[in-house]
């Protein structure tokens, strides 16, 4: 949800029919030591095991590392076509020497940032990794440092990140929900990135590199994330998959062989889809309250939900749960507003204050800019504090 310059906040209790899925965790197990699964569109955690405790992110920590790149290239200080030099270290530290997962890049050879990034992205390539680090920030801790600035802006809140590579460090640490929020993050602010995550396999100077993801050929509509393993994390995998419109995002970690994290995210990705129903708790343009309006024809503004309101829970579970909108937007509105202006926004959130769907604010009428005698009135009440 955006920041505004100056908030001010109403809230409002009711009684919906309705159920926050994330209590039904214990009604399924998981081999996995951490696990951590939501719906995007409602931000329903559908599987919650050990999901804030820190744990090693192995490769998975290059969601990071190319959601720094995206970032980049966003914001028009990076080009998919720029090169970047291939340095010995990025070699000695990602090439086939090293024993990891490798783009077989050729050490002082130019590479584009856009097949930096497939062999970041789908064969995991430490070498490529690492040139994006290097190319980027001039060294891999100049370039750890974006992605930790980056972590915490998005709420990656119990993360650390040393390395762009994921290799083993004593101080790397993530969890399994900031995990999920880097990816959510990508599907969001980068949705035109994702296809990289889809691809099956590239090719680079005659060497074919598949992707490492075992759900992308499974009928779960699965299309990307990360795969990651070291000796320190087990076998670990963020995924998402977008099924009948609906998607989720799945993280599990510390498995003990290629051949049940593949098993593992398959199951529990398939029943996040089987055992949930989606439940309407407010409507489209459902009236939230009144807010005060400086300058215009009425003092107050009636505003609503942009859409409905909803969130999963178990099929046959029992609607009864209470929860609190909170609405928060930037003081003072000015007038004029016309209605389905966005003015602020909405946290639907269960009483033991878990976020379990957002939306924007709009107003639900117009109101004109009001006579002289009440902008005077409003800006004596403005200085005053009052408004």
């Amino acid at each position: 949800m955006h920041l505004f310059s100056r908030l001010r906040c109403i809230s409002s209790c009711f009684t919906a029919l309705a159920f926050c899925c994330s209590t039904y965790a214990a009604d399924i197990s998981t081999k996995a030591k951490f696990a951590y699964i939501i719906d995007k569109a409602t931000g329903t955690v559908l599987l919650e095991k050990n999901a804030n405790e820190l744990m090693a992110p192995a490769s998975m920590a290059k969601l990071v590392t190319a959601a720094v790149v995206f970032d980049e290239i966003k914001a028009g200080r990076l080009s998919l076509d720029d090169e970047f030099i291939v340095s010995d270290e990025a070699h000695q530290k990602g090439g086939p020497a090293s024993g990891g997962s490798t783009m077989f890049l050729r050490p002082g050879s130019r590479v584009r940032v856009e097949d930096l990034l497939k062999g970041a992205v789908v064969q995991s390539g430490n070498d490529a990794s690492l040139a994006l680090a290097e190319g980027i920030a001039g060294s891999e801790a100049g370039f750890a440092r974006m992605m930790n600035k980056l972590a915490k802006n998005i709420g990656m809140v119990n993360s650390t990140f040393k390395t762009a590579t994921g290799l083993p460090h004593p101080e790397q640490k993530v969890s399994a929900k900031d995990l999920a929020l880097i990816a959510d993050y990508i599907i969001s602010e980068h949705a035109n990135f994702l296809p990289l995550y889809s691809l099956e396999s590239f090719e680079w100077e005659g060497v074919n590199q598949s992707n490492r993801n075992p759900l992308l050929d499974e009928d779960i509509g699965a299309d990307g994330m990360k795969t990651g393993f070291t000796e320190e994390s087990g076998y670990g995998i963020v995924a998402t998959a977008n099924k009948d419109g609906l998607r989720r995002i799945l993280v599990i970690n510390g498995l003990e062989s290629s051949k049940e994290r593949g098993q593992e995210a398959y199951r529990l990705l398939n029943w996040s889809y089987r055992a949930f129903e989606q439940q309407q708790i407010l409507p489209a343009s459902h009236m939230l309250g009144r807010l005060r309006i400086y300058g215009g024809e009425k003092f107050s503004l009636e505003v609503g939900t942009r859409k409905a309101l909803k969130t999963l829970m178990l099929k046959g579970g029992e609607f009864d749960s209470r929860y609190r909108a909170e609405v928060t937007y930037s003081a003072p509105l000015k007038a004029p507003i016309i209605a389905g202006d966005v003015v602020g926004a909405v946290k639907l959130k269960n009483l033991d204050g878990d976020i379990v769907s957002t939306a924007d604010v709009i107003a639900l009428e117009d109101i004109a800019k009001g006579p002289l005698h009440r902008r005077a009135l409003d800006s004596i009440l403005s200085v005053a504090g009052l408004i």
